[in-house]
């Protein structure tokens, strides 16, 4: 399943932040994945049905919130940046989050 990977690939880039990570930032990242290993769990105990729209967004979301994740570890060094891009990868991870939910939904 494409979109299991996805999950994945992301729950994976996590991983590889928060042990980087200090305090309420570590929190949320933990947080985040860990909402994010339940939906995928959700997700593998349902049939997915073609041409689902929600499914491409679910899937680009992960895209960004996995990129965000790897650019955050990138940049930890530089305390400015890494606060912008762990700011920017919980948001990212929120809104697949919320997609997942939504794909989960109308399956």
């Amino acid at each position: 399943m494409p979109e299991l990977s996805e999950l994945n690939k992301t729950i994976v880039a996590l991983n590889d932040l928060w042990p980087l990570l200090e305090g309420e930032e570590r929190k949320s990242i933990l947080d985040k994945r860990d909402s994010l290993n339940e939906k995928a769990s959700e997700l593998a105990h349902k049939t997915l049905r073609e041409d689902v729209p929600e499914l491409n967004d679910a899937i680009n979301q992960l895209n960004f919130a996995t990129q965000a994740a790897k650019e955050a570890k990138a940049s930890i060094d530089d305390i400015s940046a890494r606060m912008i891009k762990v700011a920017d990868t919980v948001k990212k991870v929120s809104g697949a989050i919320g997609k997942v939910g939504d794909l989960i939904a109308v399956l």
